[in-house]
């Protein structure tokens, strides 16, 4: 994993262990913001030009806060493999693969400040 191999077990364990201390109402306040600026300062991939959903942001918000696929679910009243189609169209539509390129993709783009 990039996160994990860019910060090392230790810095990892400590981010996480960070992230997900915050409350998902801090958290929701953290990202609000980061939302108008994912939709207009990211570049879409070129297979598609649309923009997230409400829903895919709401699961973007949780995937930056390190929640896994089922912790996401059960956060939004919604299945993992519900969780899972999001998480793939976000991916799409940033034109990443996988959720930690999603969220190196949005921090890189300076729109989250891991630590608040």
């Amino acid at each position: 994993m990039l996160a994990r191999a860019t910060l090392g077990d230790d810095g990892f364990n400590a981010a996480r262990a960070e992230g997900r201390a915050y409350p998902i109402s801090t958290i929701a306040d953290l990202v609000s913001s980061v939302s108008p600026a994912i939709e207009t300062q990211l570049p879409a991939s070129s297979h598609t030009s649309a923009r997230l959903s409400a829903r895919e942001l709401d699961v973007l918000r949780l995937l930056i806060a390190g929640y896994t696929d089922r912790e996401i679910g059960e956060t939004l009243f919604i299945g993992t493999r519900t969780v899972e189609s999001h998480v793939a169209r976000v991916c799409s539509k940033l034109g990443v693969h996988g959720r930690t390129a999603t969220v190196v993709t949005v921090m890189n783009a300076g729109l989250i400040d891991r630590h608040g």
